[in-house]
């Protein structure tokens, strides 16, 4: 019994939409994706060939189970960590920044990351790039326009900085709802990677 969800996996890893899986295998496009629902079990001509395609091992195609493997919420999911480690900026400056690079970079068999994963990163640069420019204007003009504070215990721009870090810790959090029910992420971010 060929696997739905391994069989996408591959699919998607290998970079080919079911019409192109079609083309090159010849296996009817209905069959992929009544195996991709899992509708169909599959033929063993059909697992053979499918193998034979995506460069794997006929027992790769299989039901059961795969090791890091990330389903619907049933497992590690590279995207989602990639997500949540934004989070890092509480502790770490710039750190929404470096470890979702770090995770980008790294590049793991997850097709997503190189989609989403750059509109991930893309925004939280754009967010942080005008976050430090608002808050120098800001600062500047409340120094320039209140005396006093110039001479403040806590610099002015601290409470600037705690502001932007709960709006991006908020929208972070809004990022990891939407990608644990697969909808559509910051469409509008443009990709600067």
């Amino acid at each position: 019994m060929i696997s739905p969800n391994k069989l996408t996996y591959y699919r998607k890893r290998s970079g080919l939409t079911q019409e192109v899986l079609a083309e090159i295998s010849g296996i009817s496009i209905r069959t992929i994706q009544r195996i991709e629902k899992g509708l169909s079990a599959g033929s063993p001509y059909t697992l053979k060939v499918l193998a034979e395609v995506l460069e794997v091992s006929t027992d790769d195609l299989f039901e059961g189970e795969m090791k890091g493997f990330a389903t619907n919420g049933s497992r590690f999911n590279p995207l989602k960590l990639m997500n949540l480690s934004a989070l890092s900026m509480i502790i770490l400056p710039f750190g929404n920044i470096i470890l979702p690079l770090l995770i980008f970079l790294r590049k793991p068999e997850y097709q997503e990351i190189e989609t989403t994963g750059r509109k991930i990163l893309s925004f939280q640069i754009l967010y942080t790039m005008s976050t430090l420019v608002f808050i120098s204007i800001a600062s500047a003009a409340l120094v320039f326009f209140f005396a006093e504070l110039r001479h403040a215990q806590v610099p002015i721009f601290v409470p600037f900085y705690f502001c932007s870090v709960l709006i991006n810790i908020c929208i972070t959090l809004h990022l990891a709802i939407r990608l644990g029910s697969e909808k559509e992420i910051l469409k509008r971010i443009p990709s600067i990677l």
